[in-house]
């Protein structure tokens, strides 16, 4: 951090359900406190149901014709 810059260098990680692996992420960017704006560079890798899953159902809510195999 300088100032009010923030700079992110490098954040990852991995996304599971359980034991079951859902896909992998990267992340590097900086972000302006004072300005509250920012750019990020977001990497994903391996992506699969299991990863995707918990915010795809938070964000169609109850719609019956989305579902899982």
């Amino acid at each position: 951090m300088k100032g009010e810059q923030v700079e992110i260098r490098k954040a990852a990680g991995q996304i599971t359900e359980g034991q079951k692996p859902g896909g992998k992420f990267e992340a590097t960017g900086q972000y302006d406190l004072g300005r509250k704006a920012g750019q990020m560079v977001l990497k994903l890798a391996d992506f699969n149901e299991n990863g995707l899953r918990p915010f795809l159902e938070s964000a169609l809510g109850d719609r019956s014709w989305f579902r899982w195999r």
